[in-house]
């Protein structure tokens, strides 16, 4: 992996760096340097580096315990949907699991019905990944019926 940060840092083409992000993510490296790389992506201009850089998250699993603030802020907040979508399963192993994670999922299933954007595949995403939980997901059914 630090072949990879090195043509990170050195390489600002959104294209290279996207490259750089599935990379990572095929690695594997959970290194904090690997995850500040991904994170810093989280927050740039470019939506495809964006998207990308959740889709990594989401193979780096455990890693987004190290990136709660901003796996959050992204799922809470990016103005893409596909953003949002994908960093559905990182925000939930960022909140601690299933059980944890069952009132930010309501939360956010609201905000994305009000949202004057069409939302469905995200609207769709969070409820598949609330009947993911199994038994574990009963506290997310009365969010689910309103």
């Amino acid at each position: 992996a630090a072949a990879l940060l090195g043509v990170w840092s050195a390489d600002p083409e959104p294209a290279v760096r996207r490259e750089v992000l599935l990379a990572f993510g095929y690695v594997g490296d959970r290194s904090d340097e690997v995850v500040a790389a991904v994170v810093a992506a989280l927050a740039d201009k470019d939506v495809d580096l964006r998207r990308q850089a959740a889709l990594t998250l989401g193979r780096l699993g455990s890693a987004a315990v190290a990136a709660k603030d901003a796996v959050l802020t992204a799922f809470k907040r990016d103005a893409d949907k596909l953003v949002r979508m994908y960093l559905i399963r990182p925000a939930v192993v960022a909140s601690g699991g299933a059980e944890a994670a069952i009132p930010l999922l309501t939360e956010q299933l609201a905000a994305e019905l009000a949202k004057p954007e069409d939302a469905f595949e995200v609207r769709v995403a969070i409820v598949e990944e609330l009947g993911s939980f199994g038994p574990a997901g009963k506290p997310a059914l009365p969010a689910l019926r309103a």
